[in-house]
């Protein structure tokens, strides 16, 4: 075992003597791993990162954001005014993510209103 390795252990068990994995929500259960063995290995430790970071990445935030705008859409409690204007923000949201979407899905494909450059030659 190389020195890194026994470094790590010494921490881990150091840890463990301190009771510091006592109080895991986790504690006991399998590992859910569905999440890491569905994203594309290109994307995993990106995507990690930004995780450990608490970074959404910005698809995401998008949907969360349309999520919260439909709740406010449907408060009763709106006046005309405020429901225009949530109604809206659902619309343009809508329109982000859909472009979102579309762009990620053409990403490296020339469509057909997409011609593939063939540079200067």
């Amino acid at each position: 075992m190389g020195k890194i390795y026994r470094g790590v252990e010494e921490q881990i068990q150091d840890a463990i003597a301190r009771g510091d994995f006592d109080n895991l929500s986790t504690r006991g259960k399998p590992l859910d791993l569905r999440a890491w063995r569905e994203t594309p290995a290109h994307l995993r430790m990106g995507y990690s990162i930004l995780k450990n970071a608490r970074v959404v990445p910005p698809e995401v935030q998008v949907k969360q954001d349309l999520v919260a705008a439909k709740a406010r859409l449907d408060d009763a409690s709106l006046s005309d005014e405020e429901r225009a204007a949530a109604r809206t923000k659902v619309n343009e949201l809508v329109a982000v993510d859909a472009v979102r979407q579309e762009r990620l899905t053409r990403q490296g494909k020339p469509g057909p209103t997409r011609k593939r450059s063939r540079g200067p030659f």
